[in-house]
């Protein structure tokens, strides 16, 4: 089983917060399996949730990213958090089925989802005090993760937003066995999402990248990545 990580294991120091990191819903096991579950796959730039609809399901990516966002009336864009193997999409369909979603989710690459209704996921959750846990622990983890980005957006500057933007996917990708032994990991971002994502330019994410590149600290090509200087990332991450 893979370490903790820090911010895991500050949250909930007796229980195993790496598990729920990797897959939120672990707990569940076979319930979770022979549950009443669909496998939808959806292509590029698909519209999964749309804000303000009802939502009755919950979904949870198999396969492929997606990233939640917020769409300005001038048509800008907000994204929240890009979406990975393993993570549940729409979180408050599980706290709260049926109500408006707050945000919308959409495909950034081919995407496979697996599909409950989201009364009878939350029912699975509450079957014992460990289902249970692991549904609160991961309550915890999504907002604490909104709460981290809403400090790097208001008190970071470009450098150590990316910085911490690109050790937070590499981290959480760890966690789920999806960086490879050489390090490197899948990164099927534009810069203009980066952007959308960080409250910068594209022309500023260009330049913090090449700077990054030049200081040797992460090498990208072919929508794939890797970081090559983690102590030094992680001292601009927390500037």
């Amino acid at each position: 089983m893979p370490n903790p990580t820090p911010r895991a294991r500050r949250l909930s120091p007796s229980f195993p917060v790496s598990d729920i990191a990797r897959n939120p819903l672990f707990l569940l096991g076979e319930d979770l399996a022979s549950g009443p579950a669909s496998t939808s796959g959806y292509g590029p730039n698909a519209i999964i949730v749309r804000a303000g609809e009802n939502n009755r399901l919950a979904h949870v990516v198999q396969a492929g990213w997606a990233y939640r966002y917020e769409r300005l009336e001038d048509g800008r864009r907000q994204i929240l958090n890009f979406l990975i193997p393993g993570d549940i999409i729409d979180i408050e369909a599980l706290m709260f089925p049926g109500a408006p979603a707050s945000f919308s989710v959409r495909a950034l690459t081919e995407l496979d989802l697996q599909t409950f209704p989201a009364s009878d996921l939350r029912e699975m959750a509450e079957r014992s005090p460990e289902q249970r846990h692991a549904f609160d622990v991961a309550v915890r983890l999504h907002l604490r993760a909104l709460g981290e980005r809403l400090v790097d957006i208001g008190q970071r500057g470009a450098p150590g937003r990316l910085a911490r933007l690109f050790a937070d996917l590499h981290d959480r990708l760890a966690e789920r066995a999806l960086v490879g032994r050489d390090g490197v990991f899948d990164l099927p971002v534009s810069q203009d999402h980066i952007a959308d994502a960080l409250g910068i330019t594209p022309v500023h994410v260009n330049r913090t990248l090449r700077s990054f590149r030049a200081a040797q600290l992460i090498e990208i090509e072919r929508r794939r990545a890797r970081i090559l200087d983690r102590a030094a990332l992680d001292r601009i991450a927390a500037g």
